[in-house]
């Protein structure tokens, strides 16, 4: 009885192993437009970092397949030979200088509304907000703890030509708002808790 015991053991502690070498790819960025959202996911099998670059709902990375990205309830689900797995998008909340921020964003006369953007410290980020207008977020951890935005607009004008606007912002805590105004532009985040 006890080599039997021992033996299912063994086997119960291979399968355990082989189910944490390849676990579920995790989100580590995410942003959505209104209806659109991207996220991007890490896979660690084996050891191995890989990151998938952003992702649309129905594209497939590191064996999974992007079945859904809601953006209302920043969740994703994933599915791998039939079986589906829901995955909550915000950053984990042993993540330090990360926050998933939700608000509106002003280009010239156009409102776009229902932005979420999930930003961690140090990591660049570019949000197609509109066919025409790209805004892209850098940021860096300053040494109180706060974070210096440096936020562009590209905008593609009819004749071809890119249109390119700058401003800066502080984060007075990794967890606060985001407000910036530069002339046509305005961007107005706060976290969502």
């Amino acid at each position: 009885m006890y080599a039997i015991t021992a033996s299912l053991r063994k086997i119960f502690l291979i399968a355990l192993s082989i189910t944490a070498l390849h676990a579920v790819p995790e989100p580590v960025g995410y942003y959505a437009v209104g209806s659109k959202a991207r996220v991007m996911l890490l896979d660690e099998t084996d050891g191995q970092q890989t990151l998938s670059g952003w992702l649309n709902a129905e594209e497939n990375f590191a064996g999974y397949r992007l079945d859904k990205i809601n953006a209302k309830n920043q969740k994703l689900t994933l599915s791998k030979d039939g079986k589906r797995t829901t995955i909550d998008i915000r950053p984990p909340k042993t993540a330090k200088n990360s926050v998933l921020l939700a608000g509106n964003i002003k280009i010239q006369n156009t409102f776009i509304k229902d932005v979420q953007v999930w930003i961690e410290a140090g990591t660049d980020l570019s949000i197609e907000l509109t066919e025409k207008t790209t805004l892209s977020l850098k940021n860096k951890l300053l040494n109180d703890g706060s974070l210096l935005h440096t936020a562009r607009f590209s905008t593609t004008k009819n004749d071809g030509t890119i249109e390119r606007s700058s401003g800066y912002t502080y984060v007075q805590k990794p967890k606060g708002p985001i407000i910036l105004d530069v002339g046509d532009y305005v961007i107005e985040l706060e976290p969502l808790e």
